[in-house]
């Protein structure tokens, strides 16, 4: 993972776990028809729009070294029993760094401002 001029933003998209796995088994695209495909795309296609103006938003009142230059929005659960959250839900930072490390480079030269991340 190489220095970076610009912050990037990571978040997870949080629901609940039995929700979350009924999801990831019924959500592939080999058992999706194209009616619930369409439904998927268009729903993340409103959540981008969202998170770039809310990135827009926040990078306004930042100076230039402070500002984010992308959200990630990852397809994980963040909770104690994996590790990359505290019992009070404080992010440990070190785990996520770990997880994640490895895609930020790619995420930098994307040069998009909203990476879905494994969805």
């Amino acid at each position: 993972m190489e220095e970076q001029p610009f912050v990037g933003g990571l978040m997870i998209h949080k629901q609940e776990k039995s929700r979350r796995k009924s999801m990831r088994k019924s959500f592939t695209k080999k058992m999706l028809g194209d009616t619930a495909k369409e439904e998927v795309q268009s729903g993340m296609q409103i959540v981008e729009k969202e998170l770039e103006e809310l990135l827009k938003k926040v990078n306004s009142g930042l100076d230039d070294h402070e500002k984010l230059q992308f959200i990630a929005v990852v397809n994980d659960v963040w909770e104690p029993e994996n590790g990359l959250v505290t019992p009070t839900n404080k992010i440990m930072r070190a785990k996520i760094e770990q997880k994640y490390g490895m895609w930020v480079d790619d995420w930098y030269d994307s040069k998009k401002k909203i990476i879905w991340h494994m969805w």
